[in-house]
Formats: C-alpha cells, sequence, structure tokens
C-alpha cells in the first residue's frame, strides 16, 4: 500500500518529489482553517520557486496514519504533493492572471 491508494484522487501523490502531510490534535475549531491556511501558503511559495503542487485529500486516514506512524489522536487535514511540472505541463510565464480590474467589482458586479 501507498499513500496514493488512500485517496480517489492522489493518483498525483505516487508521481511527486515530495508530500507534505498537515496533521494536528482535533480539539481546536481553528485547525482546519490555520493548516488550510498553511497549506496554501506552501503552495504559493512553491510556485514563486517554480514548484508545482497540488492538494489532496485523504479518505482513509486510519490506513495513512498506520503507514506514517502518525499517532491515532492527530486528524490528517490536508496533503499536498510538490514536484517539477515537466516541460509540455508549465505554463509559458509564470503568472498567467487576469488583470486585477477583471476580477475585482466593487459594490456591483459590472
Amino acid at each position: 500500500m501507498t499513500l496514493s491508494t488512500f485517496g480517489d484522487f492522489l493518483g498525483h501523490v505516487a508521481r511527486a518529489t515530495a508530500c507534505v502531510l498537515f496533521a494536528a490534535p482535533d480539539e481546536r475549531d481553528w485547525t482546519w482553517f490555520d493548516l488550510g491556511q498553511c497549506a496554501a501558503n506552501l503552495q504559493l511559495a512553491a510556485h514563486g520557486l517554480g514548484v508545482g503542487s497540488c492538494m489532496g485529500s485523504i479518505y482513509r486516514p486510519g490506513d495513512a496514519k498506520r503507514l506514517l506512524g502518525v499517532p491515532e489522536e492527530m486528524a490528517l487535514h490536508a496533503l499536498v504533493s510538490l514536484g517539477y511540472p515537466s516541460p509540455s505541463d508549465r505554463p509559458a510565464k509564470l503568472g498567467g492572471r487576469k488583470p486585477f480590474s477583471d476580477a475585482v467589482h466593487w459594490e456591483r458586479w459590472a
């Protein structure tokens, strides 16, 4: 068994250079939000370095905990796989975002 088999959409994990698993005790209401922010910041930093990333959901956390030796009292909140995209998958240039004015509307949708 591998980590990539513990969710329906974790195929990217098998090909990743590295994965980061976010786990924490499930005793605080804010844990999910904070770990989500950590994962998002990791992805933004990786993108800035030209590293691709992909979020993953683990549907069988008990199996993942046993495989990785994660203590039972910890909850698995998120997984991010990291790696360099193949040249054919890389965007022509980093960025590629719409102009701010195309994405933000002030007071009314216009």
